[in-house]
């Protein structure tokens, strides 16, 4: 359609455009008419012709002297022509576009692709500037831990010279959600690694005929690193991210807030009494864990090897020296305290939205097991140089 044919702007006019250059490598969009969902709207076909046309066209200009109104249609048009262009690389000039129609576009066209809503910025940062914020990071949040476990030890002292102001109402319903409720999920697991872990080893002990001493071999290793392990990383992603996203929530809904205006310390009522909930709890989960990891690794070892149960556990608690439960019990009472810690840190700094919640809950977990199997392999390093 030639510029000189466009209809006379009236009240009824449909929408209409046409093409013209200005100027060698520049084509203008000339857009008149009312663009309404109610007209029949032309086709951007046209404008693909132009550039499969002319190979030269590097950049697209718009001229709406003549427009009336528009609604979503003349965007939808428009963003169509858009993203032609750019998929032939043709420069947009958006200036003969009325501000509303360029501000609606870019919108449209940041939706248009869902995946660059939850892009960032991909652009790259220098090595050491990455390098400086990360160890920035780590600092301030090594300073808010220090902060936490100094509020923590006053809460423990206040709690020390006045027993009767400790929330043992709380605290026995901690015991009971964090052990009591734990015991069919650690029982059925280390029922099943210790069958697992058997039926590898007993295999393998068969080539060399040393079967016999398949129990030797499963109950020190369930005692001194399996059940600490197993109990540890199951309530790192059950008790820890509860304890974070509980205390987040809270943070969110001005719960502690509202504590602290009462006169009650957060750190007396909400975190003391899950950190020794779940440092108390903890040994007790590991026995029962050993037990349950025992009684699977028998289950295969009379299946395979022809053992009596008797004869297996005989050898299993003979296996068994004061020491490695004691090493067992120190992992596990220890695991508790690191986990409660980083479940409560994260959830009493979660910031005010929905979405830091998920994050505290993450983070106590991701924390929390790192730090678990840094302590594990300490431990285990230190007492094996004692040889103990």
């Amino acid at each position: 359609m030639d510029r000189d044919n466009l209809p006379e702007p009236t009240s009824a006019t449909p929408p209409a455009f046409d093409f013209i250059n200005p100027a060698e490598g520049v084509l203008q969009l000339n857009l008149a008419g009312n663009w309404l969902a109610s007209e029949k709207l032309p086709s951007p076909n046209q404008f693909l012709a132009y550039i499969e046309h002319d190979s030269s066209l590097q950049q697209l200009q718009f001229n709406t002297e003549h427009l009336l109104n528009w609604d979503r249609s003349l965007l939808t048009f428009l963003l169509q022509l858009i993203l032609l262009g750019e998929k032939h690389q043709i420069h947009i000039d958006k200036q003969g576009l009325p501000p509303s129609i360029v501000h609606t576009l870019q919108l449209a066209k940041k939706f248009s692709h869902p995946e660059a809503r939850n892009k960032k910025d991909e652009r790259a940062i220098p090595f050491f500037d990455f390098v400086g914020n990360v160890i920035l990071h780590v600092i301030s949040t090594g300073d808010q831990l220090l902060i936490f476990l100094g509020e923590f030890y006053r809460s423990c002292v206040r709690c020390l010279l006045k027993p009767s102001s400790f929330p043992w109402r709380e605290f026995f319903g901690l015991i009971q959600e964090t052990g009591l409720y734990s015991l069919f999920m650690i029982g059925a697991m280390s029922f099943l690694v210790g069958i697992i872990f058997s039926f590898v080893e007993a295999i393998q002990l068969k080539i060399i005929s040393a079967q016999l001493f398949l129990a030797n071999v499963i109950a020190v290793s369930i005692v001194r690193e399996l059940s600490p392990l197993m109990v540890g990383i199951f309530m790192a992603g059950r008790t820890g991210a509860a304890y974070a996203a509980n205390l987040g929530m809270m943070q969110i809904n001005n719960e502690v807030e509202a504590l602290e205006i009462a006169g009650h310390s957060a750190y007396d009522w909400l975190v003391l009494p899950r950190v020794i909930a779940l440092t108390f709890v903890m040994p007790l989960l590991y026995v029962y864990s050993v037990l349950c990891a025992i009684l699977g690794s028998a289950s295969i070892d009379t299946g395979l090897l022809g053992q009596s149960m008797q004869e297996y556990l005989v050898r299993a608690l003979h296996s068994i020296n004061l020491s490695d439960l004691e090493l067992g019990l120190l992992k596990t009472t220890t695991f508790g305290f690191i986990l409660a810690i980083s479940g409560c840190f994260y959830g009493m700094h979660a910031k005010t939205s929905q979405l830091s919640v998920g994050d505290a809950a993450r983070n106590s977990v991701v924390m929390g097991v790192v730090f678990m199997i840094i302590v594990d392999a300490l431990l285990a390093w230190t007492f094996s140089s004692v040889s103990w």
